[in-house]
């Protein structure tokens, strides 16, 4: 595992929340029926209403805004989580950048 090519769980999950957060109203539950999605899980997700990891959800949802994943388990200070491997340098830059924006933007 090439270190410079993992992204957190958290990062990850932020993002995801992020994007989700993004939608229109109204927008999020077609688009969530249109890709085969739970939407009350989505919700659940945007809204901090799960509180367990859920690594494939987000290698999921991270696939459709752009950024093939594969989740990997490790052992952090002796707790289980789990980073996702992004495929090349550039992928990395691209998902730091936008997740960079979002952090940047306020939410109004």
């Amino acid at each position: 595992m090439a270190p410079e090519l993992v992204i957190s769980y958290q990062d990850a999950l932020l993002f995801v929340k992020h994007r989700l957060t993004g939608f229109a109203h109204g927008m999020l539950k077609p688009w969530a029926l249109e890709h085969g999605m739970n939407y009350s899980m989505l919700v659940n997700l945007k809204n901090d209403k799960i509180h367990k990891q859920t690594p494939l959800l987000l290698q999921r949802l991270l696939g459709l805004f752009g950024f093939e994943t594969s989740p990997m388990r490790i052992q952090a200070d002796g707790v289980p989580t789990y980073v996702f491997l992004l495929k090349d340098k550039r992928t990395v830059k691209a998902f730091r950048q936008q997740l960079q924006f979002f952090d940047a933007t306020p939410n109004t």
